[in-house]
């Protein structure tokens, strides 16, 4: 059996605001507190590429595992699920895949590569889209 591998060119999406859609999540460890778990929200969007071509992107979204009110992770699936949650509810994240959005994408560049990549900064509802 031989295993073939494609490289794939990494398309760096313009900065800007698109619809998107949550196609996975995924749990995982913290990489910088490992003793925190982590959720990885992956949002597939598209855009205009270079010679008006459209294209399509996956981008994730890593947060703490926490629905604290302070968390980055609580507005983001409130913002998906369309309503504010209880105190002490509990939410099946998975209830968000296929969640349609918005997605407010900016450059970040790599403190140590040195490469520009695309970053979410932040989920807004689809129903404000214009």
């Amino acid at each position: 059996m031989s295993i073939k591998l494609k490289k794939k060119l990494k398309i760096l999406v313009p900065e800007g605001l698109y619809k998107s859609e949550v196609i996975k999540i995924e749990e995982g460890k913290s990489k910088f507190e490992p003793d925190k778990n982590s959720v990885t929200l992956w949002f597939r969007t598209s855009f205009r590429g270079l010679n008006n071509m459209d294209l399509a992107a996956t981008i994730p979204l890593t947060c703490t595992a926490s629905l604290h009110e302070n968390s980055r992770l609580t507005p983001i699936i409130e913002t998906l699920m369309g309503r504010k949650f209880n105190e002490d509810e509990e939410v099946d994240l998975d209830e968000v895949i296929g969640k349609r959005c918005r997605v407010h994408i900016q450059h970040r560049e790599s403190v140590k590569t040195g490469k520009t990549y695309s970053q979410i900064e932040s989920v807004l509802p689809l129903e404000d889209a214009q």
